[in-house]
């Protein structure tokens, strides 16, 4: 046991000591500080581009290890759709909450006039040319769901493309003859279990890897002093924070087990996800931890763990939102429920194809959603400098939900296994 336990504590020893130490060296100037993040920079990256090499094959060949089955005992169809179902009502419900406790909240807390003064002020270099480039018609963003090369996909980290030829090929595998899919399956599930082991060599460099990440990211954004800044990453932060506690009393009403379990349960891929910011890179802590503190089914623990951190990033549903109705309320811009409704609705569209890696300071998927309603892309641009910090935030949230709704989905199979005396209730499907 005191084994189990001595990594999570070392990454949360790394985490906040790098914290610490970035957050004084961008307070006080100190140029040792500086020096070390320089130096150690090149780590980090070499970290987080190792994770990416190993987590793309590890979720494609998972994918398949549960799409190609030899028994005919459970339906990963059916568990698919379940979770789609449940992936929807996720982020229809995180929806509704953020742009009823946003709106309260602006009307409650007015944004001071010098600070709106001082935030229409602020014109990234750039920012019209960089709008331009980045839109994008629903029919346009239909014709690239099908990948044309799916190498390139996969180089270029187009997770949704690659998804969906993985899912394509797992269900014209899975109607081969008994005797082929089943050399074929065994064949996958040993290369899924190498890449496991591959994963687990990366994930000991954890510690290290997250003191640099973290002190590289503290030392950059750890003391903005724009007003609007604070507000943004304050208030976002929190309403991130409140989604996530709201997730244990569900998923214990849903999933029939105690707070306490889940908590515990999800606690080790919530600390990787929290000092990675990347849901992919905590695919593997997430399939462990699911199996052995959760009694997570293999359909759940293989397809839907691995489903989920491709495509379900309930983040989606508050951040975007959030942002929309904040620029709003600054800019002056009349919204109402229909508007708001419309770009929620299109926010959880565009949230599929968001990949689960770190994101850095790029631009925003849901950016012509913006210039769509008005609001002036260089207040989307600045908020998007500071996105880094809510960042580890929203990461925590997505792994959290993805495993809620795992263990949602398990619930039936615990209690016919006798590991829970509670009733099943029906799962969606």
């Amino acid at each position: 046991m005191r084994r189990q336990l001595s990594a999570p504590l070392w990454s949360l020893g790394a985490l906040v000591s790098g914290s610490a130490l970035g957050w004084a060296g961008q307070r006080y100037g100190i140029e040792a500080i500086d020096v070390l993040a320089s130096g150690l920079s090149p780590f980090g990256t070499l970290w987080l581009n190792a994770l990416q090499m190993a987590v793309l094959p590890l979720m494609v060949t998972r994918l398949l290890s549960s799409l190609i089955r030899v028994d005919d005992d459970t339906s990963a169809v059916q568990v698919g759709r379940s979770s789609v179902v449940l992936f929807l009502a996720y982020l229809s419900l995180a929806s509704v909450v953020t742009a009823v406790v946003t709106v309260q909240g602006m009307s409650w807390f007015p944004l001071p006039a010098d600070m709106v003064a001082s935030f229409k002020l602020v014109k990234p270099n750039g920012s019209s040319e960089a709008a331009s480039a980045s839109l994008l018609t629903f029919g346009e963003w239909i014709r690239t769901l099908v990948p044309r090369n799916p190498f390139e996909a996969a180089a270029k980290g187009n997770i949704l493309q690659l998804l969906v030829f993985t899912v394509f090929f797992g269900v014209a595998a899975g109607r081969l003859p008994t005797a082929s899919k089943a050399t074929l399956s065994e064949s996958i599930r040993a290369l899924a279990d190498a890449m496991m082991i591959m994963v687990g060599w990366i994930m000991k460099a954890t510690p290290a890897a997250v003191f640099v990440l973290m002190l590289s990211m503290m030392r950059q954004f750890g003391g903005t002093t724009l007003e609007l800044l604070a507000v943004y990453v304050v208030a976002l932060c929190a309403l991130l924070i409140l989604a996530t506690l709201a997730l244990y009393p569900l998923t214990a009403l849903l999933g029939g087990m105690s707070v306490m379990q889940f908590a515990r349960g999800v606690a080790p891929a919530q600390l990787v996800a929290a000092s990675t910011q990347s849901s992919l890179a905590s695919l593997p802590v997430m399939v462990k931890a699911g199996q052995e503190r959760l009694a997570l089914t293999t359909e759940t623990s293989g397809f839907v763990l691995s489903l989920a951190v491709s495509t379900f990033k309930l983040n989606q549903a508050i951040s975007p939102l959030f942002k929309f109705i904040l620029l709003s309320h600054v800019y002056g811009i009349p919204i109402g429920v229909r508007e708001i409704g419309v770009f929620a609705f299109a926010a959880i569209l565009l949230s599929f194809g968001v990949a689960g890696i770190p994101r850095g300071n790029g631009g925003s998927s849901s950016l012509p959603l913006y210039l769509a309603a008005g609001i002036p892309v260089e207040g989307v641009i600045l908020l998007e400098a500071v996105k880094s910090i809510p960042d580890i935030f929203m990461t925590t949230l997505n792994v959290t939900a993805d495993m809620s709704v795992a263990t949602v989905l398990s619930r039936r199979s615990r209690v016919t296994a006798g590991q829970h005396d509670s009733l099943p209730i029906p799962v969606p499907s």
